[in-house]
């Protein structure tokens, strides 16, 4: 318990500070040069150490200091330490405490004061620890306000300065209690007065102190506003601790949103800038919050290393709350590393010490690990306690990010007792809290990035509604809980007010959209309770409208489904991790896994369409490829192709409709953009790396040749392939081929530190253009392409997400393009050209796009036998003739 400001007199036992010890004065004199600056009143550095006094309330120790002062005279206090928590109380001359200040922000444990002065005489200031275990040495300055804080007006008890203070420090008890709204509106009054003041390191300090409580509350966009808008004055001002915990801050959003590479990066910047000035509290926040970005990218190892490094200092700093959060981290890597007694012990050490400070929203986050805890021990009664009490503290506090999770783990263990009801309601709230976080302003790559922490609820749902027998409404979960920022971006590409009125589609819209495609919708997928035991959904949704669905257990395979997946392409010269070594051929096991059960709903006709839905790994699966018992390739028996989601579907046929009819008959010159072997720029394909000119492709040359003496118009080639000139005709072309390198690579932060979508086409430099056009850039155009080809390596890869793969195809899809082949790996180039040559002429046959591309593989398989020659190329989104 702290102290409180009243009309009374100082407590009697805490008169005595100023009365009956000893005390140690500095008396300042003030003396005024013209046009100098005023001397500091007290200025000093001391030690809290055994031997000095205690205050009787809360056994903490303290000393004090006096100084002379002026009635009217605005001063402001400060006192730093990097070893304890401070808590800071000004006592007037007639013995009656005046201000007090506990942290300067939820981030800052300084202390600092801003008054006007009531009364001429001695007054006492008390440099004193937050809690009894707080010692160490410490820097305490009183000096005169700064100009822009200095009262204009003659009211020598309540200027505007220690007025907009005071809002300050009520602002800081609501946060402590977990009431993040007051907070913000409490806040928000002082950050007005401070602006009219023109106090920017105290305007620094709100911002930071709204980012955080609206991060608290899931408000990302304003969290990272206020925050941006922090760490512009802080570093305007040069104030080195107010930076490092901003940068703490901005990493803790991106943490929220599921950016962990970005999230990282700042608290790395954080930490080497705490080091740097030998800011030890820094260094140990900074520690602790990069040991949780570890965690969240599975680098165990290193997240309990820094975590321990954190602990080490926060112990020997006193720092009792941030003790408490990093026995928290420590509990959840060993829960993760199955050392389950190792994990209870730490979490009880964690939620002792934050039911001593009264920290709340420590204690349900404590709390909620020991809940999961208990569940993944298959205590699920204990679970279900604890885990409610949890709850409760996170709605009292208001902390919806934090209600998600735990309405999240209740479902699950709702799930594992068979409570089938319960988990349903759970699973359901969770879910609401995720599409209401998710309906904020947010960037694109935010928004995917969020989506991805939330997944978990969606396939729980799916299972628990499964058991139930209500497979039908599990295939609307489904859809529900994949590609939702990649459906608003394409809601937005159209002017018909989708964008308004966009939700995700019920059975009866799924069976309008696979009668409208004329269309066989076969969707996958996979989900886990989080025990190791994974579980293939498919469901096949026939044209007429009827819907089956086919359960695999995966949990029996000698390897994982990604393993098995990977092995594949290895075999076909792709992308892969030949991790197992197998007598079996693993286009054929794939087939067995994930076409066999369903064989019996897909259509007999060859020509019939088979849209596949794929999910995770899935999508890099080679589908035209797999085998069946008699080698026969799929591909041999059904017209293919790929989408992420069944609204896409929708979505991209309504974006097809919205164009002019395409025809290839009525094209124009300039309608047309083929591209083949570019002048190739001179580069590094991975950061770090030497720069080195990209090989030519002769074979691109003459598959853009081919099919652009086949279509009648010209093509670009060598020195005028130019990455400037493609842009400029990428928005108007309604027919683009490109024939060059792909990099999979480039885009990636880790890997360039250059953008945040993975992959490049690679055209010729030139004075304004690198020669990389990026699936960034992409992402910001308006086409109105048609169809876009990219026949290059790697072009359908990227960043597996649960919106899609983040790379190249999306980002022509959100561009505007319904119909895109890319590529699942580095394709041949020879086999390449033969096979785009013979898709062209197919398509001048009035075959449809996905048919074109059958015949295709089909042809190029009589003399390349070998399905890496071929069956890399799939079809995205729409199939119509053009």
């Amino acid at each position: 318990m702290r102290f409180t400001l009243s009309s009374r007199r100082y407590p009697h036992h805490v008169v005595l500070i100023g009365l009956a010890v000893a005390i140690v004065v500095i008396w300042a004199h003030v003396a005024f040069a013209q046009g100098s600056e005023p001397e500091p009143l007290l200025q000093t550095e001391g030690v809290l150490e055994e031997g000095d006094r205690r205050i009787a309330q809360d056994n903490s120790l303290y000393d004090t200091y006096s100084f002379d002062g002026t009635a009217g005279e605005s001063i402001s206090i400060t006192l730093e330490s990097d070893a304890f928590d401070t808590y800071l109380l000004l006592v007037s001359p007639d013995d009656e405490v005046i201000a007090q200040n506990d942290d300067v922000s939820p981030s800052n444990r300084n202390s600092e004061l801003y008054l006007t002065l009531p009364l001429d005489g001695q007054y006492h200031v008390i440099v004193n620890a937050y809690d009894e275990t707080g010692e160490g040495p410490y820097r305490l300055v009183v000096a005169p306000a700064a100009s822009g804080t200095t009262p204009s007006n003659s009211n020598l008890t309540a200027s505007p300065s220690s007025e907009a203070d005071a809002l300050i420090q009520q602002g800081m008890q609501q946060y402590r209690r977990g009431q993040f709204a007051q907070a913000i509106a409490t806040w928000q009054q002082a950050l007005e007065q401070f602006q009219r003041l023109g106090n920017d390191s105290r305007i620094s300090d709100l911002y930071n102190n709204l980012g955080e409580a609206y991060r608290s509350l899931g408000e990302y966009p304003p969290a990272l506003h206020a925050l941006q808008q922090s760490l512009a004055i802080s570093q305007n001002l040069d104030s080195e601790p107010e930076t490092g915990a901003t940068l703490n801050n901005l990493g803790l959003v991106y943490l929220d949103l599921g950016r962990y590479d970005r999230a990282e990066t700042y608290f790395e910047q954080a930490l080497n800038d705490a080091r740097r000035t030998q800011n030890r509290y820094g260094e140990s926040v900074a520690l602790k919050n990069l040991g949780t970005a570890y965690y969240k990218q599975q680098d165990l190892g290193a997240a309990l290393r820094v975590n321990q490094q954190s602990l080490s200092l926060r112990q020997e700093l006193g720092d009792r709350y941030g003790e408490a959060a990093t026995l928290n981290s420590i509990g959840v890597i060993y829960s993760a590393l199955g050392q389950f007694d190792d994990a209870l012990r730490v979490y009880q050490q964690a939620l002792v010490i934050d039911r001593d400070v009264d920290n709340q929203a420590g204690i349900s986050v404590v709390l909620g690990n020991i809940g999961r805890l208990y569940r993944q021990q298959g205590k699920l009664s204990e679970a279900l306690d604890i885990y409610q009490q949890a709850l409760d503290i996170r709605r009292e506090v208001g902390d919806r990010p934090g209600e998600g999770t735990l309405l999240n783990n209740i479902g699950f263990a709702h799930l594992a007792a068979a409570q089938y009801d319960s988990a349903t309601t759970q699973f359901e709230g969770a879910i609401a809290i995720w599409e209401f976080l998710r309906a904020q302003p947010l960037s694109d790559v935010n928004k995917v990035a969020l989506f991805e922490t939330q997944t978990e609820s969606y396939s729980g749902l799916q299972q628990t509604l499964v058991a139930q027998g209500q497979v039908d409404d599990a295939l609307t979960v489904a859809e529900r809980g994949r590609t939702r920022a990649l459906v608003e971006q394409l809601a937005n590409r159209l002017a018909d007010g989708t964008a308004e009125e966009l939700k995700a589609p019920d059975l009866e819209t799924i069976q309008t959209i696979a009668q409208d495609q004329a269309a066989t919708l076969v969707e996958y997928s996979i989900v886990d309770t989080g025990l190791d035991n994974p579980t293939l959904y498919i469901w096949v949704v026939q044209p007429q409208g009827d819907i089956h669905f086919e359960s695999v257990d995966l949990a029996q395979m000698d390897a994982s489904l990604d393993e098995l997946i990977q092995f594949s392409r290895t075999v076909l010269g792709g992308r892969g991790r030949a991790r197992i070594t197998s007598q079996s051929d693993p286009l054929t096991q794939l087939y067995q896994l994930l076409i066999q059960p369903i064989k019996s709903y897909l259509p007999d006709d060859p020509d019939a369409n088979v849209i596949l839905i794929p999910q995770a790994e899935l999508f890099m699966v080679p589908f035209p490829a797999l085998r069946n018992a008699q080698g026969e390739y799929m591909v041999e028996h059904h017209t293919l192709r790929t989408v992420p989601s069944i609204q896409t579907l929708d979505l991209t046929r309504r974006l097809q409709r919205s164009q002019p009819t395409l025809s290839l008959a009525t094209l124009t010159d300039s309608d047309f953009l083929i591209v083949g072997n570019p002048t190739m720029p001179v580069l590094p394909v991975l950061a770090g790396d030497e720069p080195t000119p990209l090989p030519n492709l002769p074979g691109a040359e003459r598959e853009a040749r081919a099919i652009a003496s086949l279509l009648n118009t010209s093509v670009l080639i060598g020195d005028a392939a130019t990455e400037t000139l493609v842009k400029q005709r990428l928005p108007s072309a309604r027919l683009i081929h490109l024939a060059t390198h792909g990099l999979l690579e480039y885009g990636q932060l880790e890997a360039t530190g250059s953008l945040e979508v993975p992959g490049a086409m690679v055209f010729a430099a030139d004075d304004e253009e690198d020669g990389l056009l990026t699936a960034e850039e992409i992402f910001q155009l308006s086409l109105e392409a048609d169809l876009v080809v990219l026949s290059a390596c790697d072009t359908g890869l990227g960043n597996i997400t649960g919106d899609g793969v983040i790379g190249l195809s999306r980002s022509l899809m959100t561009a505007g393009v319904p119909s895109i082949i890319v590529s699942l790996w580095a394709v041949p180039d020879a086999p390449t050209s033969a096979l785009m040559t013979t898709f062209y002429e197919q398509l001048q046959q009035g075959q449809s796009k996905a048919q074109a591309l059958r015949q295709a593989m089909l042809e190029t398989l009589q003399d390349y036998p070998d399905p890496s020659d071929w069956a890399a190329f799939t079809l995205m989104g729409e199939t119509g003739s053009v």
